[in-house]
């Protein structure tokens, strides 16, 4: 029994560490695309700036793209996965007041995503997450929700590109009330 909670302990551990490095490889990449593009960080830079070592960089990601597109899909998935959860109890404009919500703190970093280059990540995120929702193998139903995964991508786009201007709530009655 002490046995299976050392190795449990150590699990938790090697899953905390596993954690800490991926989001320092996130971090230090927002950084540098802040100086330069992403075409001219090599993996070399990146581990330096991270703090951590090669290996642990090939340990965790394929690629430079690959940490992108990994953040992209983790910020995709909590932000759809927080509008769900209000939808239920306050519709449509709640589901889109969330969405906006949720982007705000990531801004920055969806418009360097759209900058290297990576911007279909947030809709391959944005339609990951979605999936989760839908029920059998229906092809209108999973036509229709990318459909409008398509629409949420390029409002939340358009909207950050404008400065956000317009409050989360002002944008979600606009799009409760879109076809």
């Amino acid at each position: 029994m002490a046995d299976m909670t050392i190795d449990s302990q150590q699990r938790k551990s090697n899953e905390e560490a596993s954690r800490l490095t991926r989001e320092c490889m996130e971090t230090a990449l927002l950084l540098l695309l802040k100086q330069k593009p992403l075409h001219e960080i090599s993996v070399t830079e990146l581990t330096r700036k991270a703090g951590v070592s090669r290996n642990a960089y090939y340990r965790h990601f394929d690629s430079i793209d690959s940490i992108l597109r990994s953040l992209a899909r983790r910020i995709a998935g909590s932000m759809v996965e927080a509008a769900l959860k209000r939808s239920s109890d306050h519709g449509w404009e709640g589901y889109w007041q969330v969405l906006f919500e949720e982007i705000t703190p990531y801004a920055e970093v969806f418009m360097l995503l759209h900058k290297s280059g990576c911007a279909s990540a947030i809709l391959d995120g944005i339609n990951a997450a979605c999936e989760s929702i839908l029920e059998g193998d229906d092809l209108h139903e999973r036509l229709r929700q990318r459909f409008w995964n398509g629409a949420m991508f390029n409002i939340l786009t358009e909207w950050i590109r404008e400065g956000m201007e317009i409050s989360p709530a002002e944008m979600a009655q606009i799009c409760a009330r879109l076809p």
